[in-house]
């Protein structure tokens, strides 16, 4: 009985040192692997963020510039002070879009071990 537990202790620390091996053969391709994903998530969703901006602001560039041109004193002249307000809360409206203007694609391709550590101390908290 006393020999069969120390040979399934035995087979138990040489599967846990194979594995151990097999994780240290492992952990710099996961590490590339996870750069490489958070980078590219970071890059698009920056470029979503600067799209959805273009798509918010363009309409309202052009129809503040319809205003300026007169556009609107077809339709009543004290109108302008709603329109413009509208467009101002549209402004504050869009704020957390900047939420996705997310700049750790940049911190990652200039110093990613930085970036490492700070992923690692927020896997942490």
């Amino acid at each position: 009985m006393n020999e069969e537990l120390q040979k399934a202790i035995a087979e138990l620390f040489n599967s846990a040192i194979s594995a151990k091996d097999f994780l240290v053969g492992e952990l710099p391709e996961y590490i590339n692997q996870l750069l490489m994903w958070h980078a590219a998530h970071s890059a698009l969703m920056c470029f979503l963020g600067v799209l959805y901006c273009a798509a918010w602001f363009y309409p309202n560039y052009r129809h503040v510039l319809w205003l300026k041109n007169g556009g609107f004193k077809k339709l009543a002249d004290d109108g302008n002070d709603i329109v413009l307000l509208f467009h101002l809360l549209q402004f504050f409206l869009i704020i957390p879009v900047v939420e996705m203007f997310n700049l750790d694609w940049l911190k990652i391709m200039i110093a990613p071990k930085v970036w490492l550590v700070e992923y690692a101390a927020s896997l942490v908290k």
